[in-house]
């Protein structure tokens, strides 16, 4: 059984930005160990956790604001303001994932505390 559904997956040559869901969290585990925005950078080969603050839509864009920056994007395309720079990238579909990159980033996601 799967334990990650991938809900976004945006990209560009330098960075992969990631949601993921957590499926084997107990049904009492808090929304920020279920729910991870996880950034790649490629040159680095680093992962580094997001820390969500809030949601929103306004019409065909959608926002995500973290303590790190912030992610606008529409059904093609985002901006990600992340460590001073505005980064753009493309949209794409989770299955899309690489399986390669899929258990580095369970790797990764698994070495996360659960907060419980």
């Amino acid at each position: 059984m799967e334990k990650f559904s991938y809900l976004y997956y945006f990209e560009n040559d330098a960075l992969t930005l990631v949601e993921s869901k957590r499926l084997d969290s107990s049904t009492s585990a808090s929304l920020s160990d279920v729910y991870k925005w996880t950034v790649f950078e490629k040159d680095a080969g680093t992962f580094s956790s997001l820390s969500f603050r809030s949601m929103n839509k306004i019409e065909n864009e959608e926002f995500r604001s973290f303590k790190e920056g912030e992610l606008s994007f529409t059904s093609a395309a985002g901006e990600f303001k992340y460590q001073g720079q505005t980064i753009s990238l493309k949209l794409l579909k989770p299955d899309a994932l690489p399986k390669d990159f899929r258990k580095s980033l369970e790797t990764y996601l698994f070495s996360i505390p659960q907060h419980h």
